[in-house]
């Protein structure tokens, strides 16, 4: 297990894997099981979106070369969702060169690993992108609570000025 200081409580977070390879599959439930990850799989782009909608992971790790829906095409619609267009997707892929590379960001990616990887490296990622995805979620709340005290404000200002009137 990784030993590093960290404000995110990672047993609460889950990813999603959408990998068609079974072994790639068992060595990632493994590692991340044993870092006290949650986790769901599947093994296409279809399975992945319908999982992404219902469940809301906090992080999908994305095989780019699956059955049916590809993942570019899978990663593209899942930034086309409003449910589903902040959750960071991760290619983790065979597919190595600089043009998959920047398809996979242009579909909409926040990073890219290819296989064969370092069990290390992965995790690392994951927990960097689960420490932000966990920033810009406290943001945004923090956002909106700003946002309905200015509009209490804004009310309030309004009705004084109107019994002034």
């Amino acid at each position: 297990m990784i030993d590093a200081p960290c404000p995110v409580d990672f047993d609460k977070s889950l990813v999603l894997i959408a990998d068609d390879n079974p072994v790639t599959l068992k060595l990632l439930t493994t590692f991340l099981k044993k870092e006290g990850l949650r986790y769901i799989t599947c093994d296409n782009g279809n399975d992945a979106l319908r999982l992404a909608k219902e469940k809301l992971p906090d992080l999908i790790l994305l095989d780019i070369m699956m059955p049916g829906t590809d993942g570019y095409e899978t990663c593209r619609l899942l930034k086309k969702e409003v449910s589903t267009l902040e959750i960071p997707v991760i290619f983790l892929t065979a597919k190595a060169d600089s043009f998959d590379k920047i398809k996979g960001f242009e579909a909409g990616a926040v990073d890219y690993i290819t296989k064969p990887f370092e069990n290390l490296e992965v995790i690392l990622r994951i927990k960097t992108q689960l420490k932000l995805k966990k920033a810009m979620d406290k943001l945004n709340e923090y956002v909106h609570w700003l946002e309905q005290v200015m509009n209490k404000e804004t009310e309030k200002k309004k009705e004084l000025c109107e019994e002034a009137v």
